[in-house]
């Protein structure tokens, strides 16, 4: 991913196009097998699965530490630890918002440009907590471990 910032990239699709690493819109090459396009799709799809799928992992891993914590030190947990933690859970609960926005846009680009198709994905859109909601339930754990 070196020269991702690069003024000078070249999209060989439009001139107006502006580098940027948010997804707003995929295009189709024309004159091409759909199975390709579909194919290629089908793919970014399942790697945004994937990579959510990894950062909800990450987030569980996180919990668990603060669990631990909280059992290991009930009296005087280690604020540095759970502040980091918590942290952590944060920024991998915003990557897993952007890997989902960023599927969305594949999935409607193309069910727009093939209305027949169906994602042959693991997984179906799944609508996680809201970042209050997920730190609220974490605050709700350290507090039943504490108690």
């Amino acid at each position: 991913m070196k020269n991702i910032n690069n003024k000078n990239f070249d999209t060989a699709l439009d001139s107006n196009a502006k580098d940027s690493q948010i997804i707003t819109e995929l295009a189709f090459l024309e004159g091409v097998n759909p199975f390709v396009n579909k194919f290629m799709s089908e793919g970014c799809i399942q790697s945004c699965e994937y990579m959510s799928g990894k950062n909800r992992e990450s987030i569980r891993s996180f919990e668990e530490a603060i669990r631990k914590e909280l059992k290991n030190n009930p009296e005087s947990p280690d604020e540095n630890l759970l502040d980091d933690m918590q942290d952590k859970i944060l920024e991998k609960e915003e990557q897993i918002a952007e890997w989902l926005a960023s599927r969305d846009v594949i999935v409607k680009q193309i069910m727009i440009t093939y209305p027949d198709w169906t994602p042959r994905t693991k997984q179906g859109v799944k609508k996680g907590k809201t970042k209050a909601e997920k730190a609220a339930s974490v605050k709700a754990a350290i507090a039943r471990v504490s108690k």
